[in-house]
């Protein structure tokens, strides 16, 4: 038996909670979906999390990660019910997935053979969702970042079973000693709401760049600050890049999608202004990837002069879209 659940790969891809909620709901073009998109992921900060620093979307209304997602139902299974009663993990998977349950939980990386070259030596325990399996070819095909890519691959049902972790707790997160199922919502009535004034406290959020030097944490456009740190100290993560390019993606993605339901009505030459921030994003994310692994390198003060150019250009182009929203 064959089974697949729909999951894109979206272009918006930093950082799995948002990634795995879009992959699913992007199959799923609904006025819901859409509504739903326009209300979410306009902020972003930057943390220090193991020494490293992490950009991402902000979570302030608790509802644009997949585990909080108004548009997917979710059922828990604590870690500890699997093993006390002793339950087969590839057998429970492919139940939820008969369900059309997408199942995820923590792995490690070290059994799954597509990517044990990477984890010789040491055990990785990461987050991995599961989308589908093959019963003939004992396969199932399993979603995550492998190799600082999103990407599907496929794993053996004695690999899952062997990468399944029983014994960590890494937090209270719910994800991190449960497995989590999670599936489209269907629902008869248009129940997401736009919101028009969260958009901009949100927006305005972005702007005011708050700094809490005591938890280090950089919000909005103070995650540029971040990224002046992150060449300090000399590595920046494939996914702070990635992030940057990620906020455009969305903002773009919004302003299509208020477009086309008639919210706030954008001409060609507007339209062309946010494919040009994408591009704008691109070309500061290829910058400094090149920044990273190239031997002949500028030096630190053009490169925090690319980063603070680009920071004053997002200003300007978020104060746009502000102003356009509360003309509105």
């Amino acid at each position: 038996m064959y089974k697949e659940l729909p999951y894109s790969i979206s272009p918006i891809c930093a950082m799995g909670n948002h990634t795995i909620a879009l992959n699913i709901l992007d199959n799923y073009q609904t006025v819901d979906m859409k509504t739903w998109f326009i209300n979410s992921l306009i902020n972003m900060d930057a943390c220090v999390w193991f020494n490293r620093i992490f950009l991402r979307f902000s979570n302030e209304f608790n509802d644009n990660e997949f585990k909080n997602c108004p548009l997917l139902s979710k059922y828990f299974i604590p870690v500890s019910t699997v093993k006390s009663k002793n339950i087969d993990i590839v057998q429970l998977i492919q139940d939820m997935i008969n369900c059309d349950y997408y199942t995820g939980f923590l792995c490690d990386r070290f059994y799954l053979n597509f990517c044990s070259d990477h984890f010789q030596k040491n055990h990785f325990t990461h987050f991995a969702l599961i989308i589908g399996y093959d019963t003939e070819a004992e396969t199932f095909i399993i979603a995550d970042y492998f190799r600082e890519k999103y990407s599907i691959q496929k794993a053996s049902f004695s690999e899952v079973r062997d990468s399944f972790v029983l014994n960590t707790h890494i937090s209270d997160m719910p994800f991190e000693d449960s497995i989590i199922c999670v599936k489209y919502q269907e629902s008869k009535y248009s129940y997401i709401t736009y919101q028009k004034a969260r958009i901009i406290y949100l927006v305005e959020r972005y702007l005011a760049g708050d700094v809490y030097p005591d938890v280090e944490l950089w919000e909005g456009v103070s995650i540029y600050d971040a990224l002046r740190l992150c060449v300090d100290r000399g590595h920046i993560q494939n996914s702070v890049l990635q992030a940057i390019y990620d906020h455009k993606l969305a903002m773009q993605k919004r302003m299509y999608y208020m477009d086309e339901l008639g919210l706030l009505k954008f001409n060609q030459e507007e339209k062309d202004q946010y494919q040009d921030a994408v591009l704008k994003a691109n070309q500061l994310r290829n910058y400094l990837l090149k920044y990273e692994i190239s031997p002949k390198k500028p030096s630190i003060d053009q490169v925090y002069q690319k980063i603070n150019e680009y920071k004053e250009y997002d200003i300007l182009f978020m104060n746009k879209f502000l102003n356009k929203l509360k003309e509105s």
